[in-house]
């Protein structure tokens, strides 16, 4: 398993390709989230990144709805990814709990679900943006462990970007593998 912070930093490292080639025709395309364009799923990524990062740093995460890409995604990515990285880099930050609508967590808890979140609509966008989605298998194996863990703590209908459970093709990778169980239709010609 890879360990929390590590996995923000190298999936946090592998989505800001896929943000930088999305453009500026594309943020109206539909994506895997039935309800969600292209830059609203932007929007969502920069969004969790601030939010987590504001909530580690003890700070008031920001206003929902808020528009966080401004004319520069890719820059507003970035810029996000750094302010959540230094919030999760601080002393104790991994030891404090943290409350949450659905209840207390850890922060090791908190900054794994970051990097989970970043890894699966970071796919989302890479098949909404005809991109490919490369993340390392050990980054999504240690996503799949933990979507398991909580959807087993949590039963009941799952948030609106996550749906029922799919099947994956035969010899599909392991991201389509985490897609699918996350309600992706990953087949050919899927997305």
């Amino acid at each position: 398993m890879v360990q929390p912070i590590e996995a923000f930093a190298r999936t946090q490292a592998a989505v800001e390709p896929l943000v930088s080639a999305v453009g500026v025709g594309q943020m109206g395309d539909s994506t895997p989230c039935a309800e969600w364009d292209v830059r609203r799923l932007l929007n969502h990524l920069v969004g969790v990144n601030l939010e987590f990062g504001a909530i580690a740093a003890g700070e008031a995460p920001p206003a929902p709805g808020t528009d966080h890409l401004g004319s520069d995604p890719a820059g507003a990515f970035r810029a996000s990814g750094a302010v959540a990285g230094a919030a999760f880099g601080k002393p104790g930050m991994l030891e404090r709990t943290y409350a949450f609508p659905w209840g207390e967590e850890p922060g090791t808890g908190l900054v794994q679900h970051v990097a989970d979140e970043l890894l699966i609509h970071g796919w989302d966008l890479a098949r909404a943006t005809g991109q490919p989605p490369i993340f390392d298998d050990d980054l999504v194996e240690t996503s799949l462990a933990n979507w398991r863990r909580w959807f087993a703590e949590e039963p009941g209908p799952r948030h609106e970007s996550m749906g029922t459970e799919r099947p994956a093709p035969p010899g599909a990778s392991a991201v389509d593998r985490l897609a699918a169980y996350l309600g992706r239709d990953v087949g050919p010609g899927a997305g």
